[in-house]
């Protein structure tokens, strides 16, 4: 996301508090969102993941002090904590016994590749669009095509 080059765009200096405000929220997430999960199954938790992760993302772009941008990290940790678990598990739920490990590696590789492709091509967009322009709109569509791989599967 670029936060620390956005953070300064926006005046605000030193941004370091809002990678702790994603950390809590990723913590909490992950002590609870599990047993949900694990209860009602990860079609239950991934909805809501998607709609709170656009807005989350949304309000990042759009914050216009530090306070809501350490709401909107929170959120989006929360987010993020809950996604990554819930979706390995929709993964490997869909393959049989003896392919559940190459579920994990194919979802965890495709993780690192997707965050390293994106980020250098995220990079090279902000340089042209801005950082509030490229976040809304790259936010939004990647939202939507999540949604759209995960009800397709």
């Amino acid at each position: 996301m670029y936060l620390a080059a956005y953070g300064l765009s926006k005046g605000w200096g030193n941004i370091g508090n809002a990678y702790f405000m994603y950390a809590m929220g990723l913590l909490v997430s992950r002590l609870f969102v599990g047993k949900l999960g694990d209860k009602y199954g990860p079609d239950y938790v991934m909805l809501p993941v998607f709609i709170l992760t656009a807005f989350a993302l949304s309000g990042i772009a759009l914050c216009s002090s530090l306070w809501e941008l350490y709401l909107a990290m929170v959120v989006l940790g929360m987010c993020i904590g809950s996604f990554n678990p819930e979706m390995n598990v929709f993964c490997i739920l869909r393959c049989s016994v003896a392919r559940r490990g190459t579920a994990t590696a194919a979802f965890n590789g495709s993780s690192d590749l997707g965050l390293a492709a994106g980020s250098a091509v995220a990079g090279l967009c902000v340089e042209q669009l801005g950082y509030t322009l490229f976040s809304c709109g790259k936010r939004g569509g990647h939202t939507y095509l999540d949604c759209l791989f995960f009800y397709t599967v």
